[in-house]
């Protein structure tokens, strides 16, 4: 038999393949590979025959180990015979990769955002989260549980009518990994006044004022009085900010 090149290595799998050249004067009966992370091998898989073929599927390796393998055949007088010694380095992970989902839920000082995970890089991820900020340099993160491979989270104590900045990101032992990014924009709060008293008042004419105690976080555009001889109003009068 011969022992052919390993294919389709990944962070924690392989595929063998093996090559009968003579039965030996018997049918084959059973096949297997030897494998382990030294030429004395410790494991086996059972091999797939087709033809004059063998296959076998390796999963559960160590990430960024040389693995030593060779086939093993026996034919149905008891003979065996081994391929010639193969070795193989499974790969070692890379940070995971994701994509940022959107930002919902937005108000003026919360916003929800939400993100995903494509590939764990081969690795094992211990941690998933947002970075966020009010500049691309981010400064705040919040860490999250996962269902599946979506995640998202709840931002609260948010400056209102700010732009932030955000990313959503995972880490396993090669680091972290980062989705592209993106900015959302908290909500303004309406603005809270204060109405004052009344003065100058003539047969005709009143001075009327007020007092703005909060912008509701954005700059302030209009201003009138409302005014009538009813509590429905009726008028309005432009006020001077």
């Amino acid at each position: 038999v011969i022992t052919e090149a390993a294919w389709d290595i990944t962070e924690r799998g392989a595929q063998l393949g093996g090559t009968l050249t003579d039965n030996g004067g018997a049918a084959i009966t059973s096949a297997v590979f030897e494998y382990g992370t030294t030429a004395e091998y410790g494991s086996t898989a059972t091999a797939t025959i087709k033809n004059n073929a063998f296959s076998a599927t390796l999963s559960g390796l160590a990430k960024g180990t040389t693995y030593y393998y060779r086939v093993k055949a026996t034919n149905n007088r008891d003979k065996t015979g081994y391929g010639q010694q193969g070795s193989f380095t499974t790969a070692n992970p890379v940070v995971p990769t994701l994509a940022d989902g959107t930002a919902t839920g937005l108000k003026s000082t919360e916003a929800t955002l939400s993100g995903s995970y494509t590939s764990d890089g081969g690795g094992t991820v211990t941690s998933y989260g947002f970075e966020y900020g009010t500049t691309t340099s981010y400064g705040q993160s919040t860490l999250v549980e996962v269902d599946g491979t979506s995640f998202s989270a709840t931002l609260t104590g948010l400056q209102r009518n700010t732009t932030y900045y955000w990313r959503s990101f995972a880490k396993n032992e090669a680091g972290k990994g980062y989705g592209a990014g993106s900015t959302f924009l908290t909500d303004a709060e309406n603005p809270t006044v204060t109405t004052g008293t009344a003065s100058n008042i003539t047969q005709s004419g009143a001075t009327l004022s007020g007092t703005l105690n909060d912008n509701g976080g954005a700059a302030i555009t209009s201003a009138v009085f409302e005014y009538g001889t009813s509590a429905g109003y009726g008028s309005t009068a432009t006020a001077t900010i």
